[in-house]
């Protein structure tokens, strides 16, 4: 059973984490602690319309025609990353049989737990994937690609999928799975995050630990 005391995270936070450089790695924490502790607010969640285009419409059948409307109907700050999103999603999936995927889990580590939760099955010619998208346009590092494959590894190991991350889509953006991250994530990404989050803490004055949600 988890602690309700240990701090919950989504898995593009720990991933921008494990991507940063040693120098970044305290932004990366406090860009987390603004977006999901203390309760989580929906439209502050830039990418919330375009990932519930992509569920419900790999759901029924008409993903590409519910992520245009998503960019149709997102705000003008939205709407530059939303239709490069979009050109991207429709220059991909073109031709592949996907399925959605819903069940997310967590992983548990070094007082930190870690929301995973690929949203979509990939059915290749020779390989099944689990995919987890990755909305945003900074490239992850190979420490980050590798803790989201890991990651998801890890948390559905019956699933029967090969994990794969789809990051970089407003870039022509390719899924890269596990057989080409061979290298396994260890405990130390877990332990350096509370280590980052006891210092951010200390310099914004208040305790994070225990504000998850």
């Amino acid at each position: 059973m988890a602690d309700p005391s240990t701090p919950k995270i989504g898995l593009g936070g720990f991933v921008e984490f494990a991507s940063a450089m040693s120098s970044g790695r305290i932004t990366a924490v406090q860009n987390v602690v603004a977006n999901e502790f203390g309760g989580y607010e929906p439209s502050h969640d830039f990418y919330r319309q375009f990932r519930i285009a992509l569920a419900e419409g790999i759901a029924n059948g008409n993903d590409e025609l519910r992520v245009r409307r998503a960019v149709d109907e997102c705000t003008e700050r939205r709407r530059s990353h939303y239709e490069a999103l979009a050109t991207g999603w429709s220059r991909w999936r073109r031709g592949k049989n996907l399925e959605v995927f819903s069940q997310p889990r967590e992983w548990h580590s070094s007082g930190l737990d870690v929301r995973v939760s690929p949203q979509f099955i990939w059915r290749d010619r020779k390989t099944d994937y689990v995919v987890w998208p990755y909305l945003k346009d900074p490239e992850l590092s190979r420490d980050g690609i590798q803790a989201a494959i890991r990651l998801i590894e890890m948390t559905h190991p019956d699933s029967g999928f090969q994990p794969a991350l789809l990051a970089q889509l407003s870039q022509n953006g390719q899924p890269v799975s596990g057989e080409k991250c061979h290298a396994t994530i260890s405990r130390t990404w877990a332990s350096s995050w509370s280590a980052a989050v006891l210092t951010a803490a200390a310099e914004a004055g208040s305790a994070l630990i225990g504000t998850g949600s």
